[in-house]
């Protein structure tokens, strides 16, 4: 089993990934006037490569919301209190309540 990844280090390899494929996608680009070639060959099956591997990242590479379980705190946040509160506080003034309510209760900085 693959060990379990935070966003951070989903980020990082998402970016690695996309370093690579920019690199795969002009080594592509060069050897496409030269079909049946080689190297023309290896570069298709490396621009697929870097497909399956692109598709995988998008699914966070097979981890559910990054193991934080079925609710998405985040989603769950804008979709309930920003559309409650949103008459009154605006976009940006939900952040400075919610800033505010956790300096609060002892959780902020």
């Amino acid at each position: 089993m693959l060990p379990t990844l935070d966003y951070q280090q989903i980020g990082a390899l998402r970016a690695i990934l996309a370093l690579i494929a920019c690199g795969v996608l002009a080594w592509w680009m060069l050897e496409r006037g030269r079909t049946g070639t080689r190297r023309h060959r290896y570069s298709r099956v490396a621009l697929a490569a870097v497909g399956v591997f692109s598709a995988a990242a998008w699914t966070n590479f097979g981890q559910f919301l990054f193991s934080q379980g079925v609710v998405h705190h985040h989603e769950l946040f804008h979709y309930y209190l920003g559309s409650k509160y949103f008459a009154e506080l605006g976009y940006s003034g939900l952040y400075d309540c919610v800033s505010a309510v956790e300096i609060e209760e002892g959780g902020g900085n």
